[in-house]
């Protein structure tokens, strides 16, 4: 004989089938579940992305807001960040002088805070390898942290090999002689030196 706590269990698991065969339809199946976890962005020029899309510029599309993020050097509102389908092997300081300079963290800051960096410094090398990326599209960037951790969170579930195993830089300052910086085989963040030579990945958003 059940008891009260199996038979709530049991009715538990019941409805959750039951809201999972809704969602697929009268004729579809459980296959079909995969489908809700497709998210495209707004129109943009004329098109929808996905995760997973090939971008404006060729890159890969790894993030997609559907109610958009400010972009806080063009001070417009974006829904898509795009990574360069290149991988970068060569190191780059963060800056050659411990100058502050006022960085964000959050998405939509890696612009403005990778025109701050060459700003503050002409020879930081980390900035300006992302910014001078080449491309017929000339809003490349080093990402912010945030940004960061969204395309190496696509990148772990794509099992991509665009990238190293190693540390790369963002562009978010931690202190006047640090930045922070994402670990790929720790999946952390932390600060580093900013004469330390690392790796960089540009993205750009739109």
């Amino acid at each position: 004989m059940l008891k009260k706590r199996e038979i709530t269990l049991l009715v538990g698991l019941v409805i959750i089938f039951a809201m999972a065969f809704a969602a697929c339809g009268e004729t579809g199946g459980l296959e079909d579940l995969k489908d809700l976890e497709v998210i495209y962005g707004p129109e943009v020029d004329g098109k929808t992305y996905k995760i997973g899309d090939e971008g404006q510029a060729d890159g890969i599309i790894f993030y997609v807001s559907q109610t958009g993020f400010l972009n806080t050097h063009t001070q417009e509102i974006n829904y898509y960040l795009e990574a360069a389908g290149n991988m970068f092997h060569l190191e780059y300081k963060w800056q050659t002088s411990n100058t502050n300079v006022s960085t964000g963290t959050a998405i939509g800051t890696g612009r403005e805070n990778t025109r701050l960096i060459i700003l503050a410094d002409e020879e930081a090398e980390a900035a300006k390898a992302c910014a001078n990326f080449g491309s017929d599209l000339d809003n490349w960037f080093l990402p912010s942290i945030e940004e960061l951790k969204e395309l190496f969170r696509f990148l772990d579930e794509e099992e991509s090999s665009i990238y190293l195993e190693n540390s790369y830089w963002s562009s978010s300052q931690s202190s006047n002689t640090q930045a922070l910086y994402y670990n790929t085989e720790t999946k952390n963040q932390a600060a580093g030196d900013k004469g330390t030579g690392l790796l960089v990945h540009p993205i750009r958003s739109f």
